[in-house]
């Protein structure tokens, strides 16, 4: 039975709307903050799924990866010195290290087949070529990643004999490098012609070698965008100083 207004108070009717329609914001609040943490949960596990956890797949492939190739350190031929052993499998690990970060170009597929390649070489021994294979095959993984490869190949460090006139022609990456490191190597000015043909070297390094002011001169003009860095620039600066 509905109650009747015994003083015909006027606002009553006014009050009970007003009611009804807080009810009805209450209602539509309600919905919106249930549809909110629907979208809200739905995009969280979208973003653990699709993101979180393909990444910590990732990195912790990245990681078991890593330390295959650390794990080289203790296996290095008997032929070889055990600094240049130790150098050479730093500095395979530093260019893994840093084309990992490339996300974009060394992703999870890439990853899985260089690192089922390596357990696959690796069974049958690890030496130089070894090493060799990783810093060729990780500069596929993309432009930057074979940018940095071409850049930092440690030359010097990958050569099994000492490098001389002789063997210079045929060491590993040099067509391809842009820093090459020859210092102590036991290469005259006609090793230095095997270089003039290197266009796109930036950096070579002399230090400790038999080449003279001459043929520093020539190898500069054959290669006009590549800074040529050797001894005599050190005693031309010493020199400077003390006048």
């Amino acid at each position: 039975m509905a109650t009747e207004n015994p003083l015909g108070d006027p606002t009553l009717p006014i009050a009970r709307a007003m009611n009804d329609h807080q009810l009805d914001w209450t209602r539509l609040a309600c919905r919106g903050g249930f549809l909110l943490a629907c979208v809200l949960g739905a995009y969280g596990l979208y973003y653990y799924f699709g993101v979180v956890r393909p990444g910590m797949a990732y990195w912790h492939l990245v990681a078991e990866v890593q330390d295959e190739i650390y794990a080289f350190h203790q296996k290095r031929p008997a032929d070889v010195d055990a600094k240049q052993w130790e150098e050479a499998v730093g500095s395979t690990m530093n260019i893994y290290g840093n084309v990992s970060m490339m996300t974009a170009e060394c992703d999870m597929p890439f990853l899985q087949r260089f690192r089922t390649s390596l357990q696959t070489r690796a069974n049958r021994g690890v030496d130089f070529d070894t090493l060799k294979w990783i810093w060729d095959e990780l500069a596929k993984a993309g432009p930057d990643a074979a940018r940095y490869a071409y850049s930092w190949r440690p030359v010097h460090l990958m050569a099994f004999e000492p490098i001389t006139d002789e063997t210079l022609p045929n060491l590993w990456g040099i067509d391809d490098c842009r820093v090459l490191d020859l210092s102590g190597a036991r290469i005259s000015d006609q090793g230095l012609a095997h270089l003039k043909s290197l266009s796109s070297i930036k950096f070579i390094y002399l230090y400790g070698t038999n080449v003279t002011q001459q043929g520093i001169t020539d190898l500069q003009k054959a290669l006009p965008n590549c800074e040529v860095v050797h001894d005599s620039l050190n005693q031309a600066a010493q020199q400077e100083h003390v006048r």
